[in-house]
């Protein structure tokens, strides 16, 4: 073995005796950087070269020009501001009066209007003689 490549006389000296090798290093730095710039040059004509074609070729297919709309039903545009006008139109319908039928002599009332006359018919439906009835059985069950 070279006594100067020996690991044994560097440490005893506290030093090395030969500097690294710039010139791999170096070679290495630049064969990239021109590398990086000839791929860089590279994809630019290449767009160039597409975009001119494009250019040449722009032409509209009939399958683009010829487009139908979707079949129903189609996306709404702006559903939130649909519910709420199918929610107000759905409470005037609730609260209004209207025909159903008009041949058959339906007719649509407003839900309070509804209610009212179910209480009307229910407490219609009692006689005197249930109420008192009624009342009794309710005095004999507290008695007991």
């Amino acid at each position: 073995m070279d006594e100067m490549s020996s690991p044994v006389r560097s440490v005893d000296q506290g030093h090395e005796e030969r500097d690294i090798r710039l010139h791999p290093i170096i070679f290495a730095g630049v064969s990239l950087a021109l590398l990086a710039g000839l791929t860089f040059l590279a994809i630019w004509l290449l767009f160039d070269y597409l975009d001119a074609r494009r250019a040449r070729f722009d032409v509209t297919s009939p399958l683009i020009e010829a487009r139908h709309p979707p079949p129903e039903p189609r996306l709404q545009v702006s559903p939130k501001q649909d519910l709420q006008a199918w929610l107000a139109a759905e409470m005037a319908r609730l609260h209004s009066y209207g025909w159903v039928d008009r041949e058959a002599g339906i007719v649509r009332i407003p839900i309070e209007r509804a209610m009212e006359i179910l209480v009307e018919r229910a407490n219609n439906r009692r006689t005197p003689r249930q109420t008192i009835e009624d009342q009794g059985s309710k005095h004999e069950e507290r008695g007991r």
